[in-house]
């Protein structure tokens, strides 16, 4: 064999490994597909902040309201006990999304599938959920970041009670379309 024709033979083996398994690296659906993981990558992350935020707001939040016990009042107040564990409520909340966001599906590569939609129709229609949580995701992360033990005590951790509702209808309504699409 000469080597321009091992050399022929090997660039059809790449040409099988690449393409043999349905992946073309060029094509827009491909494209897309790696723009929604690195969204819902960026929402993750923001969400993660978020909830490492929230850690050290409760944190805070102890020292600053929550006295230590001692023998003349050993039981911290109820009310700030109170406040502290919404605080570990929200951010198990934030955090539950974070692995919604994180393990959110795409829709398959699956030929058979495609003979009844268009991927490309389907990733398209995936863009507005990808722009609504990346935007509630960083808005929640702002919030969060700007939140201080004060301002959780007059009650200001109930802004983000809205973003995050809307975080959770975006991947509800995002997993609906895939189930139907």
């Amino acid at each position: 064999m000469s080597e321009g024709q091992s050399t022929s033979l090997i660039v059809q083996q790449l040409d099988l490994l690449i393409g043999g398994y349905g992946y073309n690296c060029y094509r827009g659906e491909n494209q897309m597909r790696a723009d929604d993981q690195l969204v819902r990558q960026r929402a993750s992350q923001a969400l993660a902040e978020a909830a490492r935020l929230l850690s050290g707001l409760h944190v805070a939040y102890q020292q600053r309201f929550i006295p230590t016990a001692t023998r003349e009042n050993p039981l911290p107040p109820a009310g700030e006990l109170q406040r502290a564990r919404e605080i570990t409520r929200l951010r198990e909340r934030i955090e539950a999304l974070d692995a919604q966001v994180r393990g959110m599906s795409v829709p398959t590569q699956d030929r058979f599938w495609q003979r009844y939609r268009t991927e490309a129709g389907v990733l398209n229609q995936l863009i507005d959920f990808d722009y609504r949580l990346i935007t509630l995701s960083a808005e929640v992360e702002q919030r969060v970041r700007a939140l201080t033990p004060d301002g959780w005590k007059s009650g200001e951790g109930a802004a983000l009670d809205e973003p995050l509702r809307g975080i959770e209808a975006a991947v509800r309504e995002r997993s609906r379309l895939l189930l139907s699409a």
